[in-house]
């Protein structure tokens, strides 16, 4: 099922999508540019200036809105795989918290993703927060009560706890890393992510 039902108030963490639990970044510069997915991982991991597409590629932000939406039409869900340790962290987490998807994408992808949860880890995920709904992840949090956000992204993990929140970053990018703040934990992998969510929960 894509929604359990509740048998005890459990606390809900948020999974960003692009970035944490798909290799959002090579591949579409893999399919942009035509590369290989190994070289343009590499590139990715080292060379990207910033996960905002038109500071990479330039243009405006409303072009690199339109390419993200033309690469998740052409894409195949049904061939998708979730990066390394990403099955094993949604099982754990998915014993102790209720998880959420936390997305900007397109309501367009919202069948495509439901099957690809359903089809990886079957009813661990209870739902998608789009955050674009909503303006900033605090507010989507806040509106969806999530305790915690699971993120690739320091900038967007860094004003959560001003509103009370947590965050666990993975230190998998460039833009990942960032000083030490109260309420955010960083990690190397995945496999630490339950850790800190717990240890960051129980505070």
């Amino acid at each position: 099922m894509w929604v359990r039902d509740m048998v005890a108030h459990r606390c809900r963490v948020g999974l960003d999508f692009d970035g944490l639990l798909f290799e959002f970044y090579a591949l579409i510069l893999a399919w942009r540019y035509n590369l290989k997915f190994e070289d343009a991982l590499y590139i990715v991991r080292h060379h990207w200036p910033s996960p905002l597409l038109e500071k990479s590629w330039g243009g405006t932000g409303e072009q690199a809105g339109a390419l993200v939406t033309q690469f998740y039409r052409e894409l195949n869900f049904s061939k998708i795989e979730l990066v390394d340790g990403a099955e094993d962290m949604i099982q754990t987490l998915g014993a102790k918290y209720d998880l959420y998807l936390v997305t900007s994408n397109a309501h367009f992808t919202d069948d495509q993703f439901r099957a690809l949860f359903n089809r990886l880890v079957p009813g661990l995920i209870r739902g998608i927060v789009r955050t674009n709904m909503w303006g900033t992840k605090i507010e989507a949090m806040l509106a969806n009560d999530l305790a915690c956000l699971v993120e690739d992204r320091f900038d967007y993990a860094e004003p959560l706890p001003l509103a009370g929140l947590k965050a666990t970053v993975v230190d998998r990018y460039p833009w990942s890393y960032g000083p030490r703040r109260n309420g955010i934990r960083h990690v190397a992998t995945l496999a630490s992510v339950p850790w800190a969510v717990d240890k960051l929960l129980a505070a």
